[in-house]
């Protein structure tokens, strides 16, 4: 998590006169320079662009053709993809983690598909 690494903590971003808010850029720019309002986009734009391309390796698979170990890789890929498309601004704190991890299940999906 770049936030906390970099010594913040979740109330210095999401919590303004004691309610829970999603941050906007005003308040990224308290402790960011304008670049990093571009570089929160490229990393969506990154993270949006591999799940898309995980999501369609997931339907062209065939399960009937899978091995019982390559079905449950498959159930995990299926569980990670939900939950990073569950949390639509997750890239903002674990960019690296998750570009990876899309990166990584992508591969393993292809090897699965030939």
């Amino acid at each position: 998590d770049f936030m906390k690494v970099g010594g913040s903590k979740c109330i210095d971003c999401h919590v303004s006169s004691d309610k829970v808010i999603k941050p906007d850029a005003t308040i990224c720019s308290k402790c960011h320079d304008a670049d990093y309002d571009a570089m929160m986009g490229d990393w969506k734009k990154e993270v949006v662009k591999l799940s898309a391309e995980v999501n369609e390796l997931i339907k062209g698979i065939n399960v009937s053709e899978l091995d019982q170990e390559q079905q449950n890789e498959l159930k995990e890929i299926r569980k990670i993809y939900s939950e990073i498309n569950s949390h639509k601004s997750i890239y903002v704190h674990n960019y690296d983690l998750i570009s990876s991890v899309l990166t990584e299940k992508k591969k393993k999906l292809k090897a699965m598909s030939e």
